[in-house]
């Protein structure tokens, strides 16, 4: 969470505006150009190097910046996610037996994002998720083979993982498509059911509880119908904007409610995690992030998910972080000018 990732995820929003279609976008009462973005995000840069500490900075940002929240949004939830890294192997063995499968030869997803099997000029819902994992799928190549389901599922949780391949070698996967059926939270079920207490609901306690109950694996992976499909990958994670994903600063939002690539000041706490992955308690967090990526679980003007990195250390804050927030987003006051904004607290 160095403050050189700023520099970094800056540019990596420049590099998708460069070569993006898309030439406007909404922000409740802001209209927003293409151009007017890109040139807040190098405004962003230059104010960067001019104010080196923290603090002049933000007074910086302050200046040049109104800081907006969605229209009667007052709280947001914030969660965590990072690239896990696990065993696997490229070939079916007795210990590695699920599979990870690329794009189905058969799905077919629109520019709405719905996606399907079309049948006679149709689309019909792909299979769900219990309906794969009983049958397999005929038509769509296995990427890799893994020894444990609830790695798998953590890999389609997260988006993409790196393998450490029996044999040596490893091989990164990252998202490709999905089967189009909803996400279901299954944690929300586990407290549904009562399972789990609501105030227990973390990710390694899912973990945990799938471990000490594996006859129950099956029926509770299936309450999630989404299926996700992998393609192999090159280099460090990236997000939904083909851009490489900063630790600490990008950002999963939902694209219908946030510019891609704007940057947002996000006030929260965050997990501080020990160097050996261990959770040391909770600390406050105010950052500038900025909008990367996106995910199926990901809706609505109050939901933010920040990418914590790789590794243990990550999966650990990435697992606990759960925390009530606020979400500014970033507008250059040049871009606002003329408008009836209802500022937020931090132009005041």
């Amino acid at each position: 969470m160095d403050c050189a990732g700023i520099e970094r995820a800056a540019r990596a929003g420049l590099a998708y505006l460069a070569r993006s279609r898309r030439k406007s976008f909404r922000l409740g009462a802001v209209d927003m150009e293409s151009g007017q973005l890109a040139a807040g995000l190098s405004l962003l840069l230059r104010l960067r190097r001019r104010h080196p500490s923290s603090a002049e900075f933000l007074a910086a940002l302050r200046r040049e910046f109104v800081f907006l929240r969605p229209e009667g949004k007052s709280r947001a939830l914030v969660t965590g996610y990072y690239q896990p890294e696990f065993p696997a192997s490229a070939v079916k063995t007795g210990e590695y037996r699920y599979p990870l499968y690329g794009v189905p030869r058969d799905l077919v997803t629109l520019p709405d994002g719905r996606a399907g099997r079309m049948v006679n000029g149709a689309l019909f819902p792909y299979p769900p998720r219990a309906e794969i994992d009983a049958r397999g799928l005929a038509t769509a190549p296995v990427l890799a083979w893994m020894r444990d389901p609830v790695e798998a599922f953590i890999v389609h949780v997260q988006g993409s993982a790196v393998l450490d391949l029996a044999g040596g070698g490893t091989m990164r996967v990252a998202y490709a498509a999905r089967n189009g059926r909803p996400y279901r939270s299954i944690g929300a079920w586990l407290v549904e059911t009562g399972r789990m207490r609501r105030e227990e609901v973390t990710m390694p306690a899912i973990v945990s509880y799938l471990k000490e109950h594996p006859d129950e694996v099956g029926e509770v992976l299936s309450r999630n119908e989404s299926y996700i499909f992998f393609r192999k990958a090159r280099g460090p994670a990236a997000g939904s904007l083909g851009e490489p994903l900063i630790p600490g600063r990008s950002a999963a939002l939902d694209q219908g409610c946030y510019p891609p690539g704007a940057p947002l000041f996000l006030v929260s706490r965050r997990p501080f995690v020990d160097a050996d992955g261990s959770l040391n308690g909770f600390t406050p967090m105010r950052r500038l992030v900025f909008n990367h990526d996106s995910g199926s679980a990901i809706r609505g003007a109050c939901r933010l998910d920040l990418y914590m990195g790789e590794g243990k250390r990550a999966g650990t804050a990435a697992g606990v972080m759960r925390h009530p927030g606020r979400i500014f987003v970033l507008v250059p006051r040049a871009a606002a000018s003329g408008k009836n904004l209802r500022l937020s607290g931090m132009n005041r």
